[in-house]
């Protein structure tokens, strides 16, 4: 994944100095139209933020991140290189990926169907994350034999109230794509419980990086057989689009590809499901999205249709899907 991606700034900015010439940039008006590099680097802009916390290693304590994720540092819960325990100030780096507008900006996705590579996670995430500890610039371990927690909110989590639901902790490590997906692999030592009373995940683990914790959601593999396109934008290339599906009612992010590795492709998947199938592309520097939301049938095929918008809007159209 790519917390953080190289763009140019500059091509960014919106042009905002008042002009008595009309903006034949924007012909459409769009607040944060102007020229996008790039369709990783257009999205990269309007990610989940990084989030900065100086924390004591020696008492450790709880820390309310900004999108409600809980992070839970036990006393003498760091190490460093040599092994010893670490004292004082440590610093930590944290990301939360809670909802599936996040997912795709940030490009941590529950699962990827566009390689023959290692497959991710076809899954209901309780909800993604990053960590990195480091100590006057130099990284440090959490102590296997302690271990650091975060609380998950469950704003998305599919039967979220029902008991007995089953979840897996997960770990990722981004891989050398150019779009960095990260490749999820079952925790090995996952200490994973389910709170019902307070609708929240109680996540545990001892390694720094990408973490999720997900409910197994088998959406492939099923007996019907479905198509999908996009449409809408001249100009679209492997490079500059990207697909996503969405089932419906779950934090479930499923990379498709990209829009012309559509073309004359066909997926099993399982009956009657609903899902929104979502779009997005940087075409001659303008930043195009679309969602259709339908229900999957057999031997049918479904297209999403691009239009020119405003990337943060384009962002809220996705966080407010059901």
């Amino acid at each position: 994944m790519y917390l953080i991606r190289n763009f140019t700034l500059s091509a960014l900015l919106i042009a905002g100095l008042a002009s008595c010439e009309p903006d034949q940039t924007n012909p459409n008006n769009l607040p944060s139209a102007g020229t996008y590099s790039s369709l990783p680097a257009t999205l990269q802009a309007f990610a989940a933020p990084v989030q900065l916390l100086n924390v004591n290693a020696d008492s450790g304590g709880r820390y309310q991140l900004a999108r409600g994720t809980q992070l839970i540092i036990p006393q003498g819960a760091f190490r460093n290189l040599n092994g010893d325990t670490t004292h004082g100030t440590v610093q930590i780096t944290f990301a939360e990926y809670l909802d599936r507008s996040e997912m795709i900006y940030s490009n941590i996705l529950t699962d990827n169907v566009d390689t023959n590579e290692t497959i991710s996670i076809n899954a209901n995430s309780a909800g993604a994350f990053y960590i990195q500890a480091a100590q006057n610039g130099f990284g440090i371990n959490i102590r296997p034999e302690v271990g650091v927690g975060v609380y998950l909110p469950q704003r998305n989590l599919i039967a979220a109230n029902q008991p007995g639901i089953s979840l897996a902790g997960y770990y990722g490590v981004k891989n050398d794509k150019p779009i960095g997906i990260v490749d999820w692999t079952p925790s090995s030592r996952p200490n994973l419980t389910y709170s019902v009373a307070f609708d929240t995940v109680a996540y545990g683990f001892d390694t720094l990086g990408y973490h999720q914790a997900a409910q197994p959601f088998n959406f492939f593999g099923g007996t019907d057989t479905v198509r999908f396109s996009v449409g809408g934008a001249n100009g679209i290339t492997e490079q500059n689009s990207f697909v996503y599906l969405l089932p419906k009612g779950m934090r479930s992010v499923i990379d498709m590809g990209s829009a012309p590795r559509l073309r004359n492709r066909f997926f099993m998947v399982q009956n009657l499901v609903d899902v929104h199938l979502v779009s997005v592309a940087v075409v001659n520097g303008r930043f195009y999205g679309g969602i259709t939301s339908t229900k999957l049938e057999n031997r049918k095929s479904y297209s999403v249709n691009l239009q020119e918008t405003d990337p943060a809007a384009f962002k809220t159209a996705i966080l407010n899907l059901p």
